[in-house]
């Protein structure tokens, strides 16, 4: 006969822990490791230029564009766009 210690499966090392969260009455799942989500988060993010304004940003572009300097930015070219074409409508005329 065979050995019933033998056939049990090898246990896995956990990569995460199960955590209780007393607020949702919920699982999260944590990563052991601590800087996990710190590299997680830099592998992912990529700087972008905003096309407004020309500024370069690592994240949350969105919140950007509602910024006061980009909303200026985004009026003085409007209003300069504006000059423009009066500028040429006066010419023609």
């Amino acid at each position: 006969m065979e050995n019933p210690t033998e056939n049990k499966p090898v246990e896995k090392e956990r990569k995460s822990i199960k955590v209780w969260s007393e607020n949702l009455q919920r699982f999260y799942y944590k990563s052991k490791d601590p800087n996990y989500y710190n590299d997680y988060f830099h592998k992912t993010k990529r700087p972008m230029t905003c096309g407004i304004c020309g500024k370069t940003i690592t994240c949350q572009m969105y919140s950007h564009l509602k910024s006061k300097k980009c909303i200026m930015k985004k009026q003085e070219m409007e209003i300069e766009h504006l000059r423009k074409q009066l500028e040429q409508l006066n010419i023609t005329e």
